[in-house]
């Protein structure tokens, strides 16, 4: 009877660098850490895990305590919470090297929200407590993090602003352009967002029904600017969807 041999140490000790020099490379590009210095990024590292997602596995959910702060290295997430009627209301679909989870300030809190794997997904989880003390012995960290809150914030209230103001089709063209911008792949003069992006989730990024989303979808194919089937999305001509947009 043959018993399976352990890999050669060498061989797990590079596999254990490669790991970490991937982890280091995601950390170089996540603008919450753009002020770390590469000794910064050395001490955040180390006590930092490789997590995998698979589609529909949650990262974690609404009101978990929040002991980990999770920085998206490839994949994409669904940032989602349950409203009091039991629909879900979808307030972003981050792609890398988005951080979301446990941000500073929040110790001792739950989630806010859910976040699920939305395709297969590698994240960098970072104990809590670990960059909030970074943050708090060093004043130069904490005020580059904070500048990079405050823009967030900006933004969220950006949308917010747009989901009370515009018209349906206006809120649709311009999430469609944001998802293009991160998700998006150039494939024979057409943008393909790589996420599969269904009518629900699409109603619920916008704050509307899945039906006025399916309406307005069936809207921009008519009119040749984007097309679409079962979770994928095409976009055909981006500068008449801007239009629609409002852009």
């Amino acid at each position: 009877m043959f018993r399976e041999q352990a890999p050669p140490s060498f061989l797990l000790a590079a596999a254990t660098e490669h790991r970490r020099q991937a982890s280091l490379r995601t950390l170089r590009r996540t603008p919450l850490v753009d002020s770390f210095t590469d000794d910064d990024l050395l001490a955040l590292e180390a006590p930092t895990q490789v997590l995998e997602r698979w589609p529909g596995e949650l990262v974690h959910g609404h009101g978990e305590h929040a002991k980990h702060l999770f920085i998206l290295a490839a994949g994409a997430v669904k940032i989602s919470r349950t409203s009091r009627r039991g629909q879900e209301v979808v307030f972003d679909i981050l792609g890398p090297p988005a951080v979301f989870g446990a941000l500073p300030g929040s110790a001792d809190a739950g989630y806010p929200d859910t976040a699920t794997a939305l395709t297969h997904s590698r994240l960098l989880e970072i104990p809590a407590p670990a960059f909030r003390g970074m943050l708090e012995s060093r004043a130069d960290l904490a005020l580059g993090v904070l500048d990079e809150l405050v823009s967030r914030h900006e933004r969220a209230q950006q949308r917010i602003r747009r989901l009370s103001s515009e018209e349906a089709g206006v809120r649709i063209a311009a999430r469609l352009l944001e998802l293009a911008d991160t998700f998006g792949e150039p494939r024979d003069g057409s943008i393909i967002l790589s996420i599969p992006l269904t009518r629900a989730d699409l109603a619920a990024l916008t704050g509307v029904t899945p039906e006025t989303a399916s309406r307005v979808m069936s809207r921009l194919r008519a009119e040749n600017i984007v097309d679409s089937g079962r979770c994928w999305t095409a976009i055909l001509d981006r500068g008449l969807l801007a239009a629609a947009a409002g852009h």
